[in-house]
C-alpha cells in the first residue's frame, strides 16, 4: 500500500532581505491539512518554518539552508520507502545575481 509523506517549508523571515507575509502561514496550513484531513501521518510529516523550534533526527529545525539540507536528506532516509509519495511544498527567497555587481530577491513557490 502507497504512504503518503510531506515536506513543507515556509520562511518569512531572513536575515538580509524584507520579510515575507504568507510563507510560514501557507506551509503551516497546508502541513496541518494534510496531516488533520488527509492520510499523511505526522510521523510522516516534515514542517520546517519560523516557528519551529523542536529536535528532528537530532538537529534543529529552524529553517536555514544548512538544516533544511541535513533534515531533508535524514527525513528521506529515515521516513521514505519503496512506494511513497512525497509531497514538497516551500516558499522561499533566495538571491539572484545579475551583471556580478546586483542581488536581486526572488520568491519561489515550489
Amino acid at each position: 500500500m502507497e504512504k503518503y509523506t510531506c515536506i513543507a517549508i515556509g520562511i518569512n523571515q531572513y536575515d538580509f532581505l524584507e520579510p515575507l507575509s504568507y510563507a510560514q502561514r501557507d506551509a503551516e496550513v497546508l502541513h496541518q491539512f494534510l496531516v488533520n484531513e488527509t492520510n499523511f501521518s505526522t510521523e510522516q510529516s516534515l514542517l520546517l518554518s519560523d516557528h519551529t523550534s523542536s529536535l528532528i533526527f537530532q538537529q534543529p529545525t529552524y529553517p536555514s539552508r544548512e538544516n533544511i539540507l541535513d533534515l531533508i536528506e535524514d527525513f528521506c532516509e529515515n521516513k521514505l520507502q519503496a512506494k511513497n509519495f512525497l509531497w514538497c511544498f516551500s516558499v522561499v527567497m533566495v538571491l539572484v545575481i545579475i551583471n556580478r555587481t546586483t542581488l536581486c530577491p526572488l520568491m519561489l513557490i515550489l
